[in-house]
């Protein structure tokens, strides 16, 4: 039986803009009794297929995460945190999917009844973690629970700006290139020129250094391939894992 003040969000929800999007409701047992139309067409199931059905019971790709899912919800559902959030890495037929999941309890008079999943796409992340998985040799079919506890923990002389640079250099990644995505994440403008200065003068001089061709190979010598920068993903307080 769904709780009477669940009943009362789902109606209210089927009824609004929240049924074209991603979000999903799940009750108590983390059944799925509100699913957004998006959702629906991600998973390639109808809604009535998802309704009142954990994800483990669902034919669908993602279902693969679902003990990975469990082990993120269960601590919001038991009251020991009050959010989770996470990425979740989808390479499907349809494409590259990469969504910021916020997780947070659904109360009545301080009781936890439920859970409601917020789900966002994210777009400009794409290129990045296209390059990681191909980094890793990610097949078709693979997918990623994205959480915490790999960040990359930050080399005493390099700031924020200096790892996310570097990083993007390992990718293999243009000056133009690293302009445009350093000036996203750190919403200030950078031209190619300025990161060629940077480069040149302050990680040259970081990692003691002459070429580019240097500093790539004593920086892959030093493992900061491994992880992705955390002031990337700082608006999700969460790092890459692979699952």
């Amino acid at each position: 039986m769904i709780h009477p003040k669940l009943r009362n969000i789902v109606e209210f929800l089927s009824e609004g803009i929240e049924l074209k999007y991603y979000n999903q409701v799940c009750d108590e047992q983390l059944k799925f009794i509100f699913v957004g139309d998006k959702f629906c067409q991600l998973l390639g199931l109808s809604r009535k297929e998802i309704i009142n059905k954990d994800l483990r019971e669902l034919d669908s790709p993602i279902s693969k995460l679902s003990d990975k899912y469990l082990e993120l919800h269960l601590p919001v559902l038991k009251g020991d945190v009050n959010k989770a959030e996470y990425l979740t890495y989808m390479h499907l037929e349809s494409g590259v999917f990469i969504a910021r999941n916020n997780v947070s309890p659904m109360t009545d008079n301080g009781s936890i009844i439920g859970i409601y999943i917020r789900t966002k796409f994210l777009n400009y992340f794409n290129d990045l973690f296209q390059l990681k998985i191909n980094i890793q040799n990610s097949n078709l079919g693979d997918l990623f629970i994205l959480s915490e506890d790999m960040y990359q923990k930050r080399d005493a002389n390099l700031d924020e700006f200096a790892e996310v640079v570097l990083f993007f250099i390992l990718l293999g990644k243009y000056d133009k290139e690293i302009a445009i995505l350093c000036s996203k994440i750190f919403n200030k403008e950078y031209s190619p020129f300025n990161i060629s200065k940077f480069i040149t003068r302050k990680l040259f001089a970081t990692f003691e250094v002459d070429s580019r061709n240097q500093l790539i190979n004593k920086a892959l010598s030093l493992n900061i391939l491994s992880r992705i920068p955390s002031i990337i993903f700082s608006s999700t307080s969460v790092a890459i894992m692979a699952y």
